[in-house]
């Protein structure tokens, strides 16, 4: 927090401050004036999500004893916030004339002056707080008149970062920072909106994405990286009724990778040994089953083989061996012919 020079006498009268509630804007005054500035009788102050007119709350002021002066009002236009002050200092050292500097609160934009409080000229005072500093009330001093104006100030910077920006709209969509400063609120539709079809379209690898990116039918149940790293739930995920288990159906359409963030599962639904580990919520012990039933297959695969194989030798031999006997057979025959014909 800051202060702006206290302009005009700063002897006469006492001090006065006033100031708008925390977390809020100032937007504008309610005054009296006449031949100078007789008066501030309220602030209009307002969240920074809504610098608008209708969202203005105001607040009383105690300054100045004299009930004189015709009443007035000065608002800044919507979007804007007080940045600054200007106006004149009367032949009598005090504030004879007062008008609001009035900046686009987002952008910070060119500050537009209001119209001059008061009538008295003698020396001109201009102060306007620089970007991203804006109006947080106004002090000085008064007696019968007001003597002395002073602008306090506040850094907004972090709530301008919650308004405009991507990464700071997503914080606020995740429940952080002031109220007052988020432009939506969490689980709004507003909020779903943006971080279904903006920033996690953009950034499908945030952790604030990790729920919204997910492939699973209830994420906040199912997806271990949605679970640890507390992603933004939509509205309708936050409502879903969702079963305790993952059944084998759903998890076998997911891809690889979504089969390893895969929690809460049925077991015996794993169809390799990379994914292994099936979480049972009715039970807090943790069943490998992938690993158990590979192994198992692997087995019979290599008994089957050592079968075929074993079968095929067989063969090779029976019928090796049944050639060699018909030729042994036509060999003796031809002997014994030979020696007949002798």
């Amino acid at each position: 927090m800051g202060s702006s020079y206290a302009y005009g006498s700063t002897k006469d009268g006492n001090p006065w401050q006033s100031s708008c509630p925390a977390g809020t804007v100032l937007r504008g005054i309610a005054y009296r004036s006449g031949s100078a500035v007789d008066d501030i009788t309220s602030l209009f102050c307002a969240p920074p999500a809504s610098p608008v007119s209708g969202s203005d709350i105001s607040v009383a002021v105690v300054a100045a004893d004299d009930s004189g002066g015709t009443a007035g009002t000065y608002k800044c236009p919507d979007n804007t916030a007080v940045a600054g002050i200007a106006g004149q200092i009367d032949g009598d050292n005090k504030v004879g004339q007062l008008a609001l500097k009035c900046r686009n609160f987002k952008t910070g934009g060119a500050a537009i002056q209001g119209a001059m409080a008061g009538k008295n000229t003698k020396n001109a005072y201009n102060y306007e707080a620089p970007f991203p500093w804006y109006a947080t009330g106004l002090a000085g001093r008064a007696g019968k008149n007001l003597d002395a104006i002073q602008m306090i100030g506040g850094n907004f910077a972090d709530p301008i970062h919650y308004l405009t920006t991507d990464d700071g709209i997503a914080n606020g969509c995740m429940g952080l920072g002031d109220p007052n400063w988020r432009l939506y609120q969490p689980q709004s539709a507003d909020c779903d909106k943006f971080m279904v079809q903006n920033f996690c379209q953009k950034n499908p690898s945030d952790p604030r994405c990790s729920c919204v990116s997910s492939e699973m039918t209830c994420p906040n149940k199912f997806d271990k990286s949605c679970i640890s790293q507390n992603g933004y739930r939509t509205n309708d995920m936050m409502k879903a009724a969702c079963p305790n288990i993952m059944n084998c159906v759903q998890y076998l359409a997911l891809s690889p990778g979504a089969q390893q963030l895969a929690t809460n599962t049925e077991q015996n639904c794993s169809t390799s040994a990379s994914n292994s580990s099936n979480i049972n919520t009715s039970n807090s012990n943790t069943t490998v089953t992938g690993e158990a039933d590979s192994s198992f297959w692997i087995w019979v695969i290599i008994i089957v083989l050592v079968m075929l194989m074993g079968m095929v030798g067989g063969a090779i031999y029976y019928f090796t061996r049944s050639d060699d006997i018909r030729k042994k057979g036509a060999y003796e025959l031809t002997e014994a012919v030979e020696v007949e014909d002798i």
